[in-house]
């Protein structure tokens, strides 16, 4: 029964192809093409997502402005974590599928405009992430000695845009690092900082970023929250991994973990705060010892201004209470902490894509008259478009040109062959019917989600069954 209404969905939809007046119908042999603006996991997914339903053929193309895939995966996630790291291993395997092809060193709204890339394809979805960091907005912050995570993260990582003279020069000579938030990007730096040159040596980081780091004297590391442990987003798993560092203590002040009734609240409803508040209170007790690196967790402290004039050379913190609505309060109380470093990990902001419609920094939920599915409707093959044909698939090497339907667009750069691999995923793609009008969708979680229309049925309901394990 589950194979016939999968089939009669696949053929309704096919039908509507077929009736439409502006194109010939997707067919294995021409297949709608798909444009993937950003090649990390969330876009690698959404390719697998694509081209594994069998409602539509669908050909996509891949294309990242770095000349090599997978995103945050190969310079996002700590070095030291090879285990978490090894998704890569996933992620290349998708890209093995020949209706996949990666276009690597491409900087779309650089090296091809956003309205050239519509003119070949039927529809964009944007999958690239929000690279900038957030910033605190407060004195001192652009001295010398105060970096943003982003810019340590990619150092360490072996990002190709990292700024290693600055990186490297606000290393030099550290001591006391203070790193603002707490979140899991927080821990990584923390932790990373916090290890010896032997714990560093079987990872892949870059060699000179190993030679730096072990030259660097950090005695002392201070990871800052705004709010209580109760409000902190770090992962247990993180948080725990503190504690297995060779030469470093953990210490934590048994005042900080005093909960107020709403985080008792929050934690008595949250496992992983209450997981994270165990974790905590079992280092309670630790004391500093001599000749070990001293890794601080303080809640309940904001920065207000960093010190120095040359160079940073302390922070200065107030002291904060959370409110009935779970909002950082300042007191009033103020105290001056050593640093001859501060990195902050507040959070990340959307880089605008030119030619996107934008709107406060947050992806745009509107119509797009080109057809691009980030920013509106899901478009037809329309007989006015064409272009010069490459091919088809890097793998391949076929070429085609079909009257009537997009071809793919000659990148002003050469494609970088490479291999892409995405877990099996749920998505709309499957369901969402290119026959109607307009399409809206949201992007949450670095996912493009469209709306699913009335006739399609759920995910993992009759059609394509999800094995994502996530309904």
């Amino acid at each position: 029964m589950r194979r016939a209404r999968r089939g009669q969905d696949a053929s309704r939809v096919r039908r509507r192809f077929r009736a439409s007046p502006v194109g010939p119908s997707p067919s294995p042999r021409h297949p709608l093409r798909i444009a993937v603006v950003g090649a990390g996991p969330a876009g690698i997914y959404a390719a697998d997502a694509l081209t594994r339903q069998d409602a539509v053929p669908v050909a996509v193309d891949l294309i990242d402005r770095l000349p090599t895939p997978f995103g945050l995966v190969r310079h996002g996630i700590a070095p030291d974590h090879p285990k978490m790291r090894a998704i890569r291993d996933t992620l290349h395997r998708s890209l093995e599928d020949p209706l996949v092809r990666f276009v690597g060193n491409v900087d779309v709204g650089t090296d091809i405009t956003l309205a050239e890339l519509r003119r070949h394809v039927d529809a964009v979805v944007y999958t690239y992430g929000a690279s900038l960091d957030r910033q605190l907005g407060i004195e001192g912050e652009q001295l010398p000695g105060s970096l943003a995570a982003t810019d340590l993260v990619a150092w360490y990582t072996g990002h190709p845009d990292a700024d290693r003279a600055r990186v490297e020069a606000a290393l030099a000579g550290v001591r006391s690092v203070v790193v603002v938030g707490v979140g899991n990007v927080a821990l990584d730096v923390a932790r990373v900082l916090s290890r010896t040159a032997e714990e560093l040596e079987p990872t892949d980081m870059p060699q000179h970023v190993l030679d730096v780091l072990a030259a660097a004297p950090v005695e002392e590391v201070t990871v800052l929250g705004r709010r209580g442990p109760a409000q902190a987003t770090f992962t247990t798993q993180e948080l725990r991994e503190l504690d297995g560092l060779a030469d470093a203590t953990v210490l934590v002040d048994p005042a900080d973990l005093e909960l107020d009734p709403g985080s008792e609240e929050r934690a008595a409803t949250d496992r992983n705060v209450s997981r994270n508040l165990a974790v905590l209170r079992g280092w309670a007790d630790h004391t500093a010892t001599t000749g070990r690196v001293r890794l601080r967790l303080r809640f309940f402290r904001r920065p207000v201004r960093l010190l120095g004039e040359d160079r940073v050379t302390g922070v200065e913190v107030e002291r904060t209470a959370v409110d009935g609505d779970g909002r950082a309060m300042g007191t009033g109380e103020l105290e001056a902490l050593p640093a001859d470093l501060v990195v902050r990990s507040v959070g990340y902001r959307g880089l605008r894509c030119p030619g996107c419609r934008w709107t406060s920094g947050r992806a745009p939920c509107r119509t797009s008259p080109a057809g691009c599915c980030a920013t509106g409707r899901w478009p037809r093959a329309s007989t006015s478009r064409g272009g010069s044909s490459v091919g088809r698939a890097a793998s391949s090497g076929t070429t085609s040109t079909t009257p009537g339907r997009p071809s793919p667009p000659s990148w002003p750069t050469r494609p970088t062959a490479c291999c892409a691999p995405p877990a099996p995923l749920t998505t709309w793609w499957t369901r969402w019917s290119p026959g109607a009008r307009s399409r809206c969708c949201s992007t949450t979680g670095g996912r493009s989600t469209p709306p699913r229309p009335r006739s399609a049925p759920a995910a993992g309901g009759p059609g394509r069954r999800c094995t994502s394990g996530r309904h």
